[in-house]
């Protein structure tokens, strides 16, 4: 059975991480969710095992389906994207991914370390061709 959230915090939870989240390991299943933000606007979500978010669009898009495009166009290209990790304004680690020159998504929780976020992004970077959740854009 598939946990459902209708409505997302597009900001995430400054709560730091300290130690590798349970459900982002090698192998295990994730899901895409396409849906509206808390102001209305599509997005999609990307969860771990756990139902725990593990990554996000980043940005929303203009249409429900723009944002399973763009789902579906991470999921197929998340093994080739450039992934790099970063400090975010409040000295929090954080990942995002690249295609080109275009961010295509964004670590779904900040990090207490950067190994931490590294870890975050390489198991993003491993799992999410194979998650669930998307129909056949």
């Amino acid at each position: 059975m598939s946990l459902r959230v209708h409505v997302h915090d597009i900001t995430p939870s400054r709560a730091r991480a300290t130690s590798r989240m349970p459900g982002m390991r090698k192998g295990i299943v994730m899901r895409f969710h396409v849906g509206d933000d808390q102001g209305g606007k599509p997005s999609w979500w990307l969860y771990g095992g756990n139902n725990e978010q593990v990554a996000w669009a980043g940005e929303t898009f203009a249409s429900r389906y723009n944002a399973e495009r763009a789902a579906s166009a991470f999921k197929a290209g998340a093994k080739t994207a450039r992934y790099d990790i970063y400090l975010d304004a409040s000295g929090a680690y954080r990942w995002r991914a690249w295609r080109s020159s275009d961010k295509v998504a964004a670590s779904g929780q900040s990090f207490s370390s950067k190994s931490s976020a590294q870890s975050a992004a390489d198991n993003v970077r491993d799992n999410a061709g194979n998650a669930g959740g998307l129909a056949a854009v």
